[in-house]
């Protein structure tokens, strides 16, 4: 009798799904349940359950239990199975933990991608996917316990668990803190969650962003301490699925690229192949460092176990690598080649091995695939391998004397030497590189031993920081990862180049240890950095700790500085602490507290600075003639400075207690006081400045005014100058603080004063205001004659009298000269007057030389002597005399006349 092959199909199905031999099935070829699905018409369905010791329970019910594996068989329609439609009319349906959850895993991942795929009328596809949408939340909402353990093997890409708490939130059967967490955590979730919802669609570009974007999340999601720890359980999950979320969002985007053809797109395709992984890269070194050391370090809430590593990303990541170094050894390889070979390096034969996988799959039977078609590729491109060898010792011969450079070609051509028949063929020229790395390592290590010599304490002594705010513990600190980023470099590249050769072991050690004695050097100084301001804060004596109920500020009895009680160090401590928190440095509680009290009061702290620094360099700022016009002011604001109290008066205050830091209102109150104040000072100070350079401009402006020729301008500038310090005394400065100000610009007005008499007294008789005077013909001589003089005559006595008035006027300028000073008192003028005796000689020299000019003048009528004789005789007796013929007249009419025209010629 022949098989069932009815039944033959049904076990051998029951048993390829639960990996049994269909031997060991042969006992339930007979069972009843397996008979009545067959022969039965109306029985829908077969379970199998997996039992113990490769045994199934077969059962024409569903019954699951937690854990165990099911599969159902079940008709398409009500009729007996036959051989015709056993392959026709029976459906398979594995079960997991519930049919609720069987039936969501199946709507999701089953049935919602294919009808979105799907191409049925518009509307009735939408109005399908809402319901199903709709019905998906429903079931996963009931289907499994949103809480413990169980939560998490449910939940396997971040909307999941985005949802997890969605649901939290809106289960009101849950308790108010519980609700109030999981609020708090979407909203910790809300920056990302567009983005998780549409992850497989965003672009590479965008992808960088996101990666971003939930590291932030994430570790605000670790470091909340408003509520309930986030387990390091559900975190680690977390970490698991956002990885793998990530690389199934990359294989999306990649799928469809050409990665093994020189399309147009080669270049664009090799630079998607980078971007990706750049983002693997950025996020499993971001995971490493929340967990090995910002998680690990943060004390609230510190991650216990081992740091996190994406497995799944990174061998992705790997894989990646692989890809993008195989398409640049290819091209790189195209380029060393000569023509004839380049028609055997056609894309489509050597990269005919990988034409037929899927190079974005990870997993064991894929790996094999890979590197079996990796190994068709290495022994297709032997031939072209030993060509490009040979150019590649070539250029490396002629630049052999320059390792640096030799270096940089070896990085450049890194995909070409890594391939064993290029390795071989430069074996001595990676000789020469090794003993240049082996150079580089000891090179770094003198500069460790350079860094060393510094000691880091309180106050530093030596500082590799670079940036005006770098401070000395983290520049030494940061100075030092840098040469470890170097070391760490030399590492990378000589196991990638020269790990083969037999003397790399020896330089990979030595930078091994280099590496390990910069961590270890790290360690020890920033412990020694810790006990040395730990002890600085223990001691009172230090300014490093902030006394809270002390006072605020201080004058130094030794210098008269003001100094405020939180000192630059304390400062300096603040930056410190901010640095190497930013380093990833876990701060004993003791600094942190000290740096919380600092902090607290720091913005005080730097205003009370600003205000002391003004106070101590103020007097720099002021003009010394007008210290003694501020002198009021001053006085105010060093009473403020000495008893704090003084502010609270008068304000609603308590003006009974010292003012101390840990009063926030009266500080602040006592604070404004001050700046007001000072800010006073400052303005007063400024205005007068002003008014002390306006003076200055006319001071320096009357010693180019001639005093002889313009008086009135040297009266005008110095009622100028009156009117601005008569200003200041109507405003409220007393006038005899103004003294020391007026005297200085007496002072300065003697100067300009003596300058232009001096000018003026040499060049005075020429200078002097013209005297207009008449030459007249009177009774029986030539005479000079003041036009303005009633007498008909006047003497030269007249004029000289008019010239030396004027003469007297400018030489007893000195004698009238107000100057700045007040005129109240006798004697105040002395200033001025002392110009006349300093210049005694030149006044007598004046009127020397005035003399001299009026003999000049008296002398002057001698050339008119000659015409006035006629008018000195009787002029007929002279007629009568000497006018006796014709002739007579004739001669003296004739002499008349050329004695009219010469006198035409004579001075009007």
């Amino acid at each position: 009798m022949s098989e069932d092959i009815r039944k033959v199909h049904v076990l051998t199905t029951i048993a390829n799904y639960f990996g049994f031999d269909y031997d060991s099935l042969t006992r339930s070829f007979d069972d009843r349940a397996l008979g009545n699905f067959l022969d039965d018409a109306n029985c829908p369905l077969l379970s199998a359950t997996r039992g113990h010791k490769k045994s199934v329970n077969l059962s024409n019910e569903i019954k699951v239990t937690e854990g165990a594996q099911c599969l159902v068989q079940f008709k398409l329609r009500p009729d007996v199975v036959t051989p015709e439609n056993v392959h026709t009319n029976i459906f398979l349906s594995s079960m997991v933990d519930s049919p609720l959850d069987s039936l969501y895993y199946m709507i999701k991942s089953v049935y919602t991608p294919a009808l979105r795929d799907s191409k049925p009328s518009a509307s009735a596809n939408q109005q399908i996917q809402t319901s199903l949408s709709e019905l998906e939340q429903i079931l996963r909402a009931v289907g499994k316990k949103l809480d413990g353990s169980s939560s998490i093997a449910s939940i396997f890409h971040p909307k999941d668990e985005i949802y997890y708490w969605k649901a939290n939130a809106q289960n009101t059967s849950n308790k108010s803190k519980d609700i109030q967490q999981a609020k708090y955590f979407l909203e910790l979730f809300d920056p990302i969650k567009a983005d998780f919802d549409k992850l497989e669609n965003l672009t590479l570009i965008e992808l960088v962003e996101v990666v971003d974007r939930t590291k932030d999340v994430y570790d605000e999601l670790w470091k909340q301490v408003e509520h309930e720890e986030y387990s390091e359980q559900r975190m680690k999950n977390l970490l698991t699925i956002t990885s793998n979320a990530f690389v199934q969002s990359i294989q999306k985007q990649l799928s469809n690229i050409d990665l093994w053809s020189d399309s147009k797109d080669s270049i664009k395709n090799r630079e998607y192949l980078r971007t990706s992984a750049t983002i693997c890269e950025q996020w499993s070194l971001t995971v490493e460092q929340l967990t090995g050391t910002y998680w690990r370090n943060y004390n609230p809430h510190p991650w216990k176990g081992e740091p996190f590593k994406a497995t799944y990303l990174l061998q992705f990541k790997r894989r990646l690598i692989e890809i993008i170094r195989i398409r640049s050894s290819y091209e790189q390889s195209i380029r060393f080649s000569s023509s004839a070979n380049k028609e055997n390096l056609s894309t489509k034969k050597v990269f005919l091995p990988f034409t037929s996988l899927n190079p974005f799959q990870i997993d064991s039977y894929a790996d094999v695939q890979w590197h079996s078609a990796m190994n068709q590729f290495e022994n297709l491109m032997t031939t072209t391998d030993r060509e490009v060898a040979k150019q590649l010792r070539d250029h490396f011969q002629m630049i052999r004397s320059n390792p640096q450079q030799m270096l940089v070609d070896f990085k450049r051509y890194s995909d070409l030497t890594q391939r064993e028949t290029i390795r071989k063929e430069l074996a001595s020229e990676r000789e020469l590189l090794l003993g240049q790395l082996e150079s580089d390592i000891r090179t770094l290590t003198d500069e460790f031993n350079n860094l060393t010599n510094g000691r880091i304490g309180v106050g530093g002594k030596k500082s590799t920081t670079r940036g005006v705010n770098r401070t000395v513990i983290a520049g030494l600190l940061d100075t030092s990862r840098q040469i470890e980023t170097k070391v760490n470099n030399i590492i990378n590249d000589g196991e990638k180049i020269l790990g083969d050769l037999s003397g790399y072991a020896r330089v990979s050690s030595l930078a091994k240890q280099l590496k390990q004695d910069l961590i270890n050097w790290r360690k020890d100084k920033f412990r020694e950095w810790c006990q040395d301001t730990i002890r600085a804060i223990d001691d009172r004596s230090q300014e490093l700790s902030l006394e809270t109920s002390g006072r605020l500020m201080e004058l130094d009895p030794r210098d008269g500085k003001l100094r405020v009680l939180y000192g630059d160090r304390l400062v300096t401590l603040l930056n410190e602490v901010r640095q190497l928190s930013s380093l990833g440095y876990d701060i004993p509680s003791k600094i942190t507290k000290c740096v919380d009290t600092g902090k607290k009061f720091y913005q005080y702290g730097v205003e009370l600075q600003a205000v002391a620094h003004f106070y101590n360099t103020i007097d720099t700022e002021m003009i010394p003639s007008q210290q003694s016009m501020m002198l009021d002011l001053a006085k105010n604001f060093e009473r403020l400075v000495k008893d704090p109290k003084v502010s609270q008066r008068g304000g609603g205050g308590d003006s009974g207690g010292q003012i101390t830091w840990d009063n926030p209102e009266q500080l602040t109150r006592y604070i404004s006081t001050l700046r007001a104040t000072a800010d006073k000072l400052k303005t007063e100070n400024l205005k007068l400045r002003r008014h002390h350079l306006t003076i200055h401009q006319i001071v320096c402006s009357l010693m180019n005014t001639d005093l002889l020729r313009e008086p009135h301008k040297w009266q005008y500038q110095v009622q100028e100058i009156r009117k601005i310090m008569d200003t200041l005394t109507n405003e409220g400065y007393v006038a005899k603080n103004m003294k020391p100000w007026r005297a200085f610009w007496d002072r300065q007005l003697y100067k300009a004063l003596e300058l232009q008499y001096s000018m003026g007294l040499k060049a005075l008789n020429e200078n002097l205001p013209d005297i207009k005077i008449d030459l007249v013909f009177g009774e029986t001589s030539v005479q000079y004659k003041l036009p303005s003089s009633l007498q008909a005559q006047s003497s030269i006595e007249a004029i000289k009298a008019t010239y030396y008035h004027e003469m007297k006027r400018f030489l007893s300028i000195p004698l009238t000269f107000r100057g700045c000073s007040d005129t109240s008192s006798s004697g105040r003028h002395l200033i001025f007057q002392s110009i006349m005796s300093l210049h005694s000689d030149d006044i007598v020299a004046c009127f020397y030389t005035s003399n001299e000019l009026f003999s000049k003048l008296e002398r002057g009528l001698d050339q008119f002597k000659e015409w006035t004789v006629l008018g000195q005789v009787n002029i007929e007796e002279l007629v009568e005399k000497n006018l006796q013929d014709v002739e007579d007249w004739e001669s003296n009419f004739r002499a008349l006349k050329i004695r009219g025209q010469n006198a035409e010629k004579l001075p009007k």
